[in-house]
């Protein structure tokens, strides 16, 4: 669990249930005390996409310019690309699939961005198979 606005800032929100997201360890010490990157649930389905061909996430470029700024903002700040192992995971759940050692439903409910861009890019189908 983290703190969505930052407890040493906004002490009045430190035991209020709204300011409580779910966060990869990782990811919250990336986030910290900074404020300004997206509430996650404020985002919308499509504004981040996957790059199947490196597993790095990016910006829509089909969103408003305003939210492509945060979404990349966000993804720099939280170190979604930079941080190795968080891209590394990203590609052994694709690799997994890819080989059908986990399905759509499993992707769904554990991984549901992942299931989202195979499914958006019209990839759920066509990925079987292509890594080893």
């Amino acid at each position: 669990m983290d703190h969505y606005l930052p407890k040493s800032t906004y002490q009045n929100q430190a035991y209020e249930w709204n300011n409580y997201r779910l966060a990869h360890p990782k990811i919250n010490g990336y986030k910290g005390d900074k404020v300004g990157l997206l509430d996650p649930f404020s985002i919308q389905p499509g504004w981040f996409t996957l790059d199947f061909a490196n597993c790095h996430v990016k910006s829509n470029p089909t969103t408003a310019k305003n939210v492509q700024d945060s979404v990349t903002h966000t993804i720099r700040e939280l170190k979604l690309n930079l941080d190795d192992s968080l891209v590394q995971t990203r590609f052994k759940i694709v690799q997994s699939y890819s080989k059908t050692q986990i399905d759509m439903a499993f992707l769904e409910g554990f991984y549901p961005f992942i299931a989202e861009e195979l499914k958006r890019q019209g990839k759920q189908d066509s990925i079987k198979g292509t890594i080893p």
